[in-house]
């Protein structure tokens, strides 16, 4: 891909996977996986790819499945060795990349960088889980090294629980909007981020503000006129 066609975005989907969503409660459980999904096909629809972020564990081989077909014809896929094992929670396309990571953050990875920077991106969009732990990992994984990717995160697409026990009051010491998913992610981060924290909503609708979406600047204000970083 000429760095003409290559789109600045990337969007990166964390975790979204069903030994992670049973701590949820079921109603997130339920409309979590089909709300990223339907991002990404918003994000698809103009010209930004998506990688999928599965984690088995850390003693995972981290490894990285190239999109099998051009971006326009992109179909649904079996997951093979991820599907037997139950991770993710969705259903990639064919046109998707899938990255096995084996430790919590998405980056650090050479695998990664070096396809992020093949296909010239400039912006990486995160959603996924978890906003105490894997999503801040990987906007500092994003920040840091030479190849600096300025990551946008998606406060609406993002999950999280409070331990492995997966009890009631534990759950619900989450809340589930926006504004309490920033402030996690935030509280992860050191003072010097340049993070911007918006809804998905938002972000399309920059994006369709724009002649060539994909190829434009990134957005550095909500549509109210407040900071986003």
């Amino acid at each position: 891909m000429s760095e003409s066609s290559a789109p600045r975005f990337v969007h990166i989907a964390i975790d979204v996977q069903s030994d992670f969503l049973k701590w949820l409660p079921i109603e997130k459980r339920a409309s979590f996986p089909p709300a990223v999904r339907g991002f990404a096909d918003d994000l698809r629809e103009r010209g930004i790819p998506t990688i999928w972020v599965s984690y088995p564990g850390s003693r995972a081989k981290c490894q990285i499945h190239l999109p099998q077909t051009a971006l326009s014809q992109g179909q649904p896929r079996p997951l093979s060795f991820l599907e037997s094992l139950g991770l993710l929670a969705v259903d990639p396309r064919t046109d998707e990349a899938i990255l096995v990571k084996d430790r919590e953050s998405a980056f650090g990875h050479p695998v990664l960088e070096r396809y992020l920077k093949d296909l010239g991106i400039e912006g990486v969009i995160i959603t996924g889980m978890r906003s105490r732990a894997c999503v801040p990992l990987a906007v500092q994984g994003a920040e840091e090294g030479d190849n600096h990717f300025s990551p946008y995160v998606m406060t609406d697409l993002l999950a999280d629980y409070s331990n492995s026990s997966g009890r009631v009051r534990d759950r619900e010491e989450v809340r589930d909007d926006p504004a309490w998913h920033e402030q996690a992610v935030r509280s992860k981060l050191p003072p010097s981020t340049t993070a911007k924290f918006l809804t998905s909503r938002q972000f399309l609708e920059f994006l369709d503000q724009q002649p060539a979406a994909a190829g434009k600047s990134a957005p550095d204000s909500k549509p109210d006129g407040q900071a986003l970083g």
